[in-house]
């Protein structure tokens, strides 16, 4: 029973890590549809520090469209610092300019690739389970097993309970080694007169 509730959690985070992969990547896919390529340049960067300290820095890109000017902050970091002044090719939704990403593989296809990532390993460690599961419980079991409160007899069969309790009670006597007849013809048993005659007699 254990087994199966892991079984199922595994699977339900991997069903929901697979939403969530097909989501950002069907969200990307969209973008990309209808996205405009600008010239853009690395002008800033922003730090971030995680709970042990770590400081982590995402680059910030400017770029322009119809004579106006725009920023965007990476969504990706990294420890190192980004390399202030270097130009990227940025890609803009026509529709709302404020929506942009930079043209690299890490901005565009980070998520879906973690997300999906992640499912297939979830997905894996529980089929790998349930395989092995199977192939324990598969290997044990033999006729005489005991079912319940019922003994299967060799014919796979399934007796009731005075003739459940009657075959264990013949198999615990067979198991009995019978008592050893007793030599009550010693000297010294009440009844028994012991032989006065001795050996030159």
């Amino acid at each position: 029973m254990a087994n199966r509730i892991v079984f199922l959690i595994f699977f339900l985070v991997a069903l929901g890590l697979g939403g969530a992969a097909y989501y950002t990547g069907q969200n990307t896919r969209e973008f990309l549809a209808d996205a405009r390529e600008v010239p853009g340049q690395i002008v800033a960067e922003e730090q971030s520090t995680d709970s042990e300290g770590d400081a982590s820095y995402s680059p910030v890109y400017s770029y322009q469209v119809d004579g106006e000017q725009y920023r965007h902050t990476s969504s990706v970091s990294s420890s190192s610092h980004p390399n202030i002044g270097e130009t990227v090719t940025i890609l803009v939704d026509p529709a709302d300019p404020t929506e942009a990403r930079a043209d690299t593989f890490m901005e565009l296809w980070f998520l879906p690739v973690l997300f999906g990532g992640l499912a297939v390993v979830f997905l894996f460690t529980a089929f790998i389970g349930q395989v092995l599961r199977r192939k324990h419980y598969g290997s044990g079991g033999s006729s005489g097993d005991v079912i319940g409160t019922h003994a299967v007899d060799d014919h796979g069969s399934h007796p009731s309970a005075n003739e459940a309790t009657a075959m264990t009670t013949e198999s615990i006597m067979a198991d009995v080694s019978p008592a050893r007849d007793v030599d009550l013809s010693g000297p010294f048993v009440t009844g028994n007169e012991p032989d006065q005659r001795g050996p030159f007699m």
